[in-house]
This record gives structure tokens, C-alpha cells and sequence, in this order.
């Protein structure tokens, strides 16, 4: 096969994701702070010893173009700081929700779901991205993809629940690091 048949290819996976994120309708971006932060104080009463203060750590902004900017943690993990979501285990979450209130319902326009695994443990980060916009380069940058331990390895994979996204972190990427 030829590399502008697999970039085609590549394509037609990125405009597939896109319609799929159109047709993903969220809360507003209040309720969805609400779930995510009932989501960690709940996973955190359940599973965890250690406490972490996820009223404090949830933020909810608004960037320049009016978008609804979810957060916690630093924007990039460069180690640990006092901004993320501790486990038991040692490891750390950081994640960035961007959402867009449209008519009755919200869009989902990107995320970025960061868990870095304990000390000494491999691989030492799992990455879920999803980028606002489909890429120039849609074979070595997909839209919706999974970094698994290496910023230069991009899997492809299919957009999901934000919400979904935190549960999979905690209750099953976190579970093989214990």
C-alpha cells in the first residue's frame, strides 16, 4: 500500500472521530465539573487511604474564545506537584477538558487525560489526547489517540466520554500499579 493510502485512511478515521464528537452531546461544563469532581471523591472514599482535596484541585475557567476549560493538575506533568491527584500507589492524574456550551447540550472539543505511574514502574505514563482540530499529518498524529509510556507513539483509538476516560484511569489503569 501506498503511504497516501494509509494517509487517507489515516483521514477517514479523523473525520469518522469527528463526527462521532458531533454527535457526543455533554452537560453543561457546571454539571460536568460535578460529575468529575463526584467521580474522585468517590473513587478516593473507596480505594484510596490518602485524601486529596478535589475541591480544591478541580478548577473551572474560561479561555479566550469562551470555551469551558476543565482541569486539574499542571497542563504538561514535568513531576510531581502540589496541583495533582495523588494515588496510594505513588502515581499521579492531571487532565484538561475543553467544552463548548452549544443550544441545549455540550460539545466536547478535546482532552488531555495524563496518568503518570509510580516511580520505577513501565510503562512510566499512559496519555489519553484528543486534539480540537484533525492534524496535517493525520498517520502520525491522529485526532483521538493513546500515548502508551512515550510522547512519540500515538495510537489511534475512538473518542470517549470524558467521564469514561477518568474512570478507565482509576479503576483500571491505576489497579495494574498497585
Amino acid at each position: 500500500m501506498s503511504s497516501t493510502h494509509h494517509c487517507s485512511h489515516s483521514a477517514e478515521i479523523d473525520n469518522h472521530t469527528q463526527t462521532s464528537l458531533d454527535a457526543l452531546n455533554l452537560p453543561s461544563p457546571k454539571k460536568m465539573l460535578s460529575e468529575v469532581r463526584a467521580l474522585l471523591y468517590n473513587y478516593q472514599q473507596q480505594q484510596q487511604s490518602a485524601m486529596n482535596n478535589v475541591y480544591g484541585l478541580l478548577r473551572l475557567e474560561k479561555d479566550s474564545q469562551g470555551h469551558a476549560l476543565i482541569g486539574l493538575g499542571p497542563t504538561f506533568d514535568k513531576g510531581t506537584a502540589a496541583e495533582h491527584f495523588i494515588f496510594d500507589s505513588g502515581a499521579r492524574l492531571s487532565f484538561g477538558l475543553t467544552l463548548q456550551e452549544r443550544g441545549q447540550g455540550t460539545r466536547l472539543l478535546g482532552y488531555r487525560v495524563h496518568y503518570a505511574a509510580p516511580e520505577d514502574k513501565h510503562p512510566s505514563f499512559i496519555r489519553f489526547d484528543l486534539n480540537r482540530a484533525i492534524h496535517q499529518s493525520p498517520l502520525l498524529e491522529p485526532m483521538c489517540h493513546l500515548h502508551p509510556g512515550h510522547d512519540e507513539i500515538r495510537l489511534p483509538s475512538v473518542p470517549l466520554d470524558p467521564v469514561h476516560v477518568l474512570e478507565l484511569v482509576l479503576y483500571v489503569v491505576d489497579s495494574q500499579f498497585q
